[in-house]
């Protein structure tokens, strides 16, 4: 018998009698690391929600590459005809309005504007802003306390819309060659799993470029691109960061199908505890739960509030909330759209 023991210590690992390498080479430490910090990364977005995956997995990532703040978002470069921007955004140690304020500098800001530019792209500066930035960077560098930055922008899945990343260290302490690579790869795999979280929280009727998502008081966790073009020709004060205020109001009453003029109709629905708006199918169709059927029924045919209350033994208050439910659920603003919304799809009785 020969021995398969471990027989002595080779250069890149154990080498056992048979002469084969066994083990795990000396100079592997930083790719052990990173091994070690996808697997966390790959069990933490299997059980945290996509609100939440974002945050925990930088907060993650700081354990390796220590810096001092960190923001990320979803950005644009054109949407609509509107100059790039942040159309929603989470921080670590830094202000709420941080991503508002660059919204203001952006134009002028060199170091943004390459991220954007060069996707894919690991951008680093040794401190910044350096002395030829204008003076409104300046400004916003030394107000939020900022020094060495790294950033990347990548595309994110299925959305045409920017997934960006830029980590900040308060002291003139550079990012290391190393500690970009770490940076740009372990980013490119948390885009990917933040945007499969987010296809599982949206049904196969929905597309992630035709959707978004909101939290009960209506602030943005995801926006894709088509229906930012849609809320920003619907409102054209809107500014991102949460939905629009008419919208963020309808969400209780979901689910329900809102008015979206010339691209028809945004359905909104509950999503565990979140709220997927998207643009809804032309022919898509939500019946009317039966109380709502019967009063818009009676109503699209002619009889008054009080008409209708009697004949289905209602107070008239019942019968408005009834059918302002009908309303939102159909998507339409007036008597006249009620009768056309019933009569195509055979409701009128």
């Amino acid at each position: 018998m020969h021995s398969t023991g471990l027989a002595h210590s080779g250069k890149n690992g154990w080498v056992n009698a048979a002469g084969l390498l066994i083990g795990t080479p000396a100079e592997s430490g930083s790719l052990t690391l990173f091994s070690d910090c996808l697997f966390e990364l790959a069990e933490l977005s299997a059980t945290t929600a996509p609100q939440s995956l974002a945050r925990q997995s930088l907060e993650l990532l700081k354990r390796y590459l220590p810096f001092d703040a960190a923001w990320w978002g979803v950005a644009s470069h054109g949407l609509g005809g509107i100059p790039k921007r942040v159309w929603l955004q989470s921080t670590i140690d830094l202000c709420e309005r941080f991503g508002e304020e660059w919204n203001a500098i952006a134009p002028f800001d060199a170091f943004g504007t390459t991220s954007i530019e060069n996707l894919g792209q690991i951008v680093r500066t040794w401190k910044w802003p350096v002395a030829t930035q204008p003076g409104p960077v300046v400004d916003f560098c030394q107000r939020h306390r900022l020094g060495s930055a790294m950033a990347i922008t990548l595309e994110l899945p299925r959305s045409g819309m920017l997934f960006f990343v830029s980590m900040y260290r308060s002291r003139a302490l550079p990012f290391s060659d190393e500690e970009a690579l770490f940076f740009g790869a372990f980013i490119r795999h948390l885009t990917l799993h933040w945007s499969n979280s987010l296809e599982r929280v949206q049904p196969s009727a929905a597309s992630m470029e035709s959707s978004a998502l909101a939290d009960e008081q209506g602030q943005l966790i995801y926006l894709g691109r088509q229906i930012g073009v849609v809320l920003s020709s619907l409102y054209p004060d809107w500014r991102g960061w949460e939905l629009p205020a008419p919208l963020s109001q309808a969400l209780g009453e979901a689910p329900a199908f809102l008015p979206a003029g010339r691209w028809g109709r945004l359905a909104a629905e509950q999503r565990g505890s979140l709220y997927l708006l998207r643009l809804a199918a032309p022919t898509e169709e939500r019946p009317l739960p039966p109380r709502e059927q019967s009063v818009a029924t009676l109503y699209a045919q002619g009889y008054s509030y009080k008409e209708v209350a009697r004949r289905l033994d209602l107070s008239p208050a019942t019968v408005r909330t009834y059918l302002r439910n009908a309303y939102a659920q159909l998507g339409v603003r007036n008597k006249i759209e009620l009768i056309t919304a019933l009569e195509s799809s055979e409701q009128v009785i």
